[in-house]
């Protein structure tokens, strides 16, 4: 599997404190069945230096020849997680932002408690630019969880959507587990994240027991979707998939049909 979110990088947020526990984490998402992580630290946009992409980019390089000395079969690639701000689109197009592993896809947080008022000129002048956003854990957002029009307007505007694994165990609370079921059924995740910050608490270690519960209600084809397949074309900048209809959908299309000619 691929992760494509991940604090990953040693000393830089509130992830990884240091290079022992980047190593820790690494084997942690081996066991776990990852091959690829993409590491994307917290980044706020207006307080971003001239020198901050180079030097992320570094720190990549650095933990991928820690790993390989560790024997550990985990490759590691730059991005970050940037929170949404006047000067994004500014920033991104000179170079001192990072995109996903290199692509056009830009992995922007969602606040946990609402949009800024300028959410959406921000997206839209960041897709005017070729870029696509990849919005992370929208679920865990108070104002999206109580008002699912935001979503639909999210999708309307061709925003893709990455739900952690653990919002589907209830991880982070109930509002985002059943907005995270909400997604699913609507067809409206493009990747799965662990969002891991350490390899205990928030880890890989979540995708196992995840797994049961997400392959329960969208089916095991969606399931490779969302995990494998969309991450792995975010990696190479190809277009992504959106999911078939899950289990939970097709039966709720059917009882409609059958109400609609009754």
């Amino acid at each position: 599997m691929i992760d494509l979110h991940s604090h990953i990088l040693p000393a830089l947020d509130d992830g990884s404190p240091n290079m022992v526990a980047s190593i820790d984490m690494a084997a942690n998402y081996v066991a776990n069945g990852f091959h690829h992580v993409v590491a994307t630290p917290h980044v706020l946009p207006e307080n971003i230096g001239a020198q901050w992409a180079s030097s992320l980019k570094a720190r990549v390089t650095k933990v991928n020849k820690a790993l390989r000395a560790a024997a550990i079969p985990l490759t590691v690639s730059p991005g970050m997680e940037i929170a949404i701000a006047p000067e994004l689109p500014e920033f991104l197009e000179a170079g001192l932002l990072l995109p996903l592993a290199d692509s056009r896809y830009v992995l922007i947080e969602t606040p946990f408690e609402r949009l800024p008022t300028y959410w959406e000129q921000i997206l839209f002048e960041v897709a005017a630019r070729g870029y696509r956003v990849l919005l992370a854990h929208p679920e865990r957002c108070i104002q999206l969880s109580r008002n699912y029009r935001f979503i639909d307007r999210l999708i309307d505007m061709q925003i893709h959507l990455q739900v952690n694994w653990g919002s589907f165990t209830g991880f982070y609370g109930r509002p985002a587990l059943k907005t995270a079921r909400h997604l699913a059924r609507e067809g409206y995740i493009h990747c799965l994240a662990t969002d891991s910050h350490d390899h205990r608490n928030r880890s890989a270690n979540i995708v196992r027991k995840a797994a049961t519960e997400i392959n329960a209600q969208i089916g095991a084809a969606n399931l490779e979707l969302l995990s494998n397949g969309n991450p792995g074309r975010i990696i190479a900048d190809r277009p992504l998939e959106t999911m078939a209809d899950t289990p939970e959908r097709s039966k709720a299309v059917t009882v409609w049909k059958h109400w609609f000619i009754r």
